[in-house]
């Protein structure tokens, strides 16, 4: 049975290829997605790029939901790699509007976590139902460590999407 490995490799490469695909299928149902759209266009950042981040899972309470703005990574001159967190505005009101029903606000302060193990310095989170669904939003003052960049910037200014 000569080349016998090389159909075992190819069904080894599909096999995996095939868990790819499904463990990066979009399982959100479609209220979610439009949910988190909608609460995107409410951040308004100081400068006038920045991009939306979000992190999205389902538990046993329902649907958790943060939403954060990208940093912008420093790319070749004397700052190459320093970050710089975006600076912003979210019109609070409208997130609420965006709600049936809230069970929970609440604002959370961590201004002495040390910066390598905390998320975040501070969050913002809602409880209630969209969609007749529960869902729980976090919206981060800064994006958590593990996020990479929204934007790198280069020495002559240029910003490209990460």
């Amino acid at each position: 049975m000569t080349h016998s490995h090389i159909p075992v490799q190819h069904l080894i490469k599909q096999v995996e290829l095939n868990r790819s695909k499904r463990n990066n299928r979009d399982v959100r149902p479609q209220w979610v997605t439009r949910f988190i759209e909608q609460v995107a266009e409410l951040f308004d950042p100081a400068a006038d790029l920045a991009r939306v981040g979000f992190d999205c899972r389902l538990d046993e309470d329902g649907w958790n939901v943060g939403l954060y703005l990208g940093r912008t990574e420093l790319v070749g001159g004397k700052a190459d790699g320093a970050s710089r967190h975006a600076n912003f505005e979210f019109d609070l009101r409208a997130l609420c509007d965006r709600f049936e029903r809230i069970d929970r606000f609440t604002w959370t302060s961590l201004p002495d976590a040390v910066p390598e193990t905390a998320n975040a310095p501070g969050f913002i989170t809602v409880n209630g139902l969209v969609a007749n669904n529960p869902i729980r939003v976090r919206l981060y003052a800064i994006a958590p460590p593990d996020a990479g960049p929204g934007f790198r910037q280069f020495p002559n200014g240029k910003c490209d999407p990460a």
